[in-house]
């Protein structure tokens, strides 16, 4: 699991950011952010995250 405080500290861009979270997926790795709504740890957050 990987938890970070805000998104902009995660990635360089909305790009990168579903990059990076597509990895996680692929790996199994949670990742959540503290500050926003924005994470893979849930059912829901999942299928959010893939819009």
């Amino acid at each position: 699991m990987l938890v970070v405080l805000k998104l902009d500290r995660s990635a360089r861009g909305g790009t990168h950011l579903i990059k990076i979270m597509d990895h996680f997926l692929e790996k199994e790795i949670g990742f959540q952010s503290l500050t926003e709504e924005i994470g893979t740890t849930t059912p829901n957050r999942r299928h959010a995250t893939a819009f």
